[in-house]
């Protein structure tokens, strides 16, 4: 008996059937097959750029998406904030009768002092609001980008 009729080969054949059980042969056939068709879709997976670009702009998306809510409920606050400011200088300029078209002298002043004031508390959170706008501006160009790749 040889060693490539017991099977105990360590060559290219090693623990493969023998030529003289048809059944074996054709499962060994089968799975080679199937190993195959894996390794030809991962090559095909590496090399298809277009599907990596997609994946890559789904991931960043998501991640901007998920930065834009976070910015958001940071946000929260300093928002009331300035909306709170906002309605005490409008409210000053209501009690003084003045409004912002027929604001005389003293009406420009106190519309002044609430936009000084508006802008100290954005100076104030300065870093979270370049966030918030450079957050909404990458989504934006990640929207285009995708929204130009699909035409």
């Amino acid at each position: 008996m040889s060693a490539a009729d017991s099977g105990s080969s360590t060559g290219p054949g090693a623990g493969t059937p023998g030529p003289d059980d048809p059944a074996a042969l054709v499962e060994d056939i089968n799975r080679t097959r199937a190993e195959l068709g894996d390794t030809v879709e991962a090559l095909v997976a590496k090399v298809d750029v277009k599907a990596q670009a997609k994946q890559r702009v789904a991931e960043v998306s998501t991640q901007a998406k998920e930065k834009l809510q976070t910015m958001k409920q940071g946000l929260a606050g300093p928002a009331s904030q300035l909306t709170g400011t906002a309605e005490q200088a409008r409210q000053a300029a209501a009690a003084n009768g003045k409004t912002m078209l027929g604001a005389g002298a003293s009406g420009g002043q106190t519309v002044q002092r609430a936009a000084q004031r508006a802008a100290q508390a954005v100076g104030r959170h300065r870093v979270p609001v370049a966030a918030a706008t450079a957050t909404v501006a990458a989504a934006l160009v990640g929207w285009l980008v995708v929204r130009r790749r699909r035409r």
